[in-house]
This record gives structure tokens, sequence and C-alpha cells, in this order.
């Protein structure tokens, strides 16, 4: 391609710029609509049809006519993954890519492979050979932090609430495989309610949002839900939990912090996480507390479950007459924002990398019992 720029004040706005055949050269003029005196920019994208994906390619000069002295620099950049190899070159010397403009490398979106510097574009030839590789499965999602709270409760009841700071480019979903007999209280997503649902295998799906930015900056994600105990928790005995729960996408960082009722004595626990006596890894922080819990969707479904609670109340007040039971557990809806607390003694766990794995721990209890003479009694004076 041969550019030529050409002043006039008096072109057909209706024929910005032709091309003419020439040889084996082609001629691009270029109309202005006003007279240049100082210097000006012109940029020209074009395209080239390879033979294949894989092959030698001699990239075509440019040069302009009627010129007294024209000098350049050449850069070489691979928009996907293809390996560039320098074959054949005259007319044009090799530089570093420091020495290239500031402009010109901050027009290039990858690093520049090579880069050259002409004084004389009529005797330049660059020959490279370019090799396309084949591609290979790359991690789309990741978990950077995540930090599971257990609260076991007198009342064999377990309440799990998992925080993770998740990096994402394709993934749709987020699944966690929970036990049996689990009911999910509360799915947010950088601090919206989001609707989970259940794939064929039983594990919950709970739908992603993309990350932003050039750095993929990771979003928040909640998950509360509460399972059985398949004990009695009274006296002592051997209680096992369910530490770390499956997850389809890898974690970096997984911590737990496990709260014990107060009034026990507790063996050391037994299982494939590490107890700490303080995290060492980095906890989840992004921010899950947006606005979401004062949406017009989280304030019906917090006045439902009032209306509920006050439902349960007006039963045990009806004197033996039978109502009707309504459950403040739906399908469909926006889940509600709950403010998870804990209470107990506290055990730390951590690991490093968890791979779609599934962990257990054990501990045996016993009940701390007041003697007799430390009880409260009411007695005849």
């Amino acid at each position: 391609d041969i550019i030529q720029p050409n002043n006039n004040n008096n072109n057909n706005n209706n024929n910005d710029n032709e091309e003419e055949n020439n040889s084996d050269e082609r001629l691009l003029k270029v109309w202005l609509d006003y007279g240049i005196e100082e210097k000006f920019l012109l940029t020209v994208i074009g395209e080239l049809e390879m033979e294949s994906t894989s092959c030698t390619l001699e990239l075509p000069k440019i040069r302009t006519t009627n010129v007294n002295r024209e000098k350049g620099f050449l850069a070489v950049e691979a928009r996907t993954n293809v390996e560039v190899q320098e074959v054949n070159v005259r007319g044009i010397g090799r530089i570093s890519v420091s020495e290239l403009p500031d402009d010109l490398n901050q027009k290039s979106f990858n690093p520049i492979l090579l880069a050259y510097k002409f004084l004389t574009p009529d005797m330049i030839r660059l020959a490279v050979e370019i090799i396309k590789h084949s591609d290979v499965d790359v991690l789309v999602a990741s978990i950077e932090r995540a930090l599971l709270k257990i609260n076991v409760t007198e009342s064999n009841k377990i309440l799990y609430c998992l925080t993770m700071d998740v990096s994402n480019t394709t993934t749709q979903f987020l699944r966690v495989g929970l036990e049996e007999n689990s009911s999910i209280y509360s799915t947010l997503v950088n601090g919206n309610a989001v609707k989970p649902a259940k794939d064929s295998d039983g594990n919950v799906m709970i739908p992603l949002q993309k990350s932003t930015g050039a750095s993929l900056k990771p979003f928040g994600v909640e998950f509360i839900y509460v399972s059985n105990l398949n004990i009695n928790f009274k006296n002592s005995g051997k209680l096992k939990l369910n530490i770390c729960p499956y997850i389809d996408i890898p974690i970096n960082n997984f911590s737990v912090e496990l709260y014990l009722p107060k009034n026990f004595k507790y063996s050391e626990f037994d299982g494939d996480l590490k107890e700490v006596p303080y995290f060492s890894l980095q906890l989840p922080y992004c921010d899950n507390s947006q606005s979401s819990a004062s949406s017009p969707q989280i304030q019906l479904q917090q006045q439902n479950l009032l209306s509920n609670h006050f439902d349960e109340i007006l039963d045990k007040q009806s004197f033996g007459r039978k109502r009707k039971k309504v459950s403040n557990m739906f399908r469909g809806v926006l889940p509600v924002k709950i403010n998870f607390s804990t209470s107990g003694k506290i055990f730390r766990f951590e690991r490093l990398m968890v791979i779609e794995e599934k962990f257990y721990s054990t501990v045996f209890f016993k009940e701390i019992k007041k003697p007799f003479f430390e009880k409260r009694s009411i007695s005849n004076v």
C-alpha cells in the first residue's frame, strides 16, 4: 500500500478516498477538508489474509510519495496465542522495545514481540514465521478467600455462614454441596439477594456476576444455611461436623470459625483441617452489606416473615382452635438478608488450597455440670 496525502479544499464530500491499481502496488489517496501546514496524524487500519493459522508471512510495505525524507518504527504484537519468529530482514534495524516511541507502545494491547527502526521504507523487507498453538483449559473462576462460620447450638441445630471473595469471568453458577435436610436461609452476591437453584445432583446453585476491571476485581458472596445435628448434644458423646462443604470452584485460602456451647469440655479435633490459635491466612474483605436489605423485595420478604411470626403466636393463643399453618420458606423468591450471630467457645481452622473437596472433623465432648451445692434451689425457711 502506498499512502499519498493530498490537500484539496474543493473535494467532493461523497468521495473521501479512492484506490487506484498501479502495478503490484495500490495507491491510497486521502482527501483533507482543509490545508494543513504543520504535521498531522493519519491512521490506516487494514487486514491481510493468511494462508493458514501457521505460515510464513511477509509484512506489507507502507510508504508515502512526494516527500523529501521518511523514517519510522515498526512493532509486531500478537493478539492471540501465536509464536512469532523472525525469518528474513532487510533494510531495517532491530531495536529494543524500550526504544519505540511512547505513543506506539501505548497502542499495544499485549507485549510487543519485535521492534524495528527504518530510514528508507522503499528498501525494507520483513518476513516472520507465525506458529499457532493449541488452546488449553484455564481457570475461569476462583475464590480468593473464604470464611465459614459454624454455630452449633444445644437445640441440635447447626447454622452456617459462608462468605467468599470470588473472581469470575464466564462461570454462571457457584455450586455448593450441603448435608441432608439442610435449609437455605440467605444468598447474597455483591450485597444483593439472588435466587438459588438446585441441580440434578442436589447441589445448591448460586448465580454469579462477572468480575469487572482489567484486574478482575473480586466480589463478595454470602451463603447462610442451617442443618440438624445427628446426635443429642447432652451429657457426653462424639460430634462429627462438616467443616468444609463441597464447592466446585477452587479456594485459595479457606478458614473456619467454629462456635460450640460453652458448658461443655472438648477434646482435640480429628480431621483434615488444621486447628490454629489464630488465622494466618487472609480473610474475605468484600462487603456484602449493601442496600439489598432496604430493597422492595427484601422489605416484602421481611414483612412476610414478621407476619408468619405473629401467626405462630396466634396459633398458641387460639385456645385449641385449628389455624392453617403458613410456612416462611418459599421457592422462586428472593431470600432475606440475615445478620449472622455467634456465641460459645471458638475454635479456628484453616487450609491453603481447597479444590472440590469435602472435609469433616470429629471431637469428643462432655457436659460441665455444677456441683450440688452450687445449684440454686428454693426451699422452705
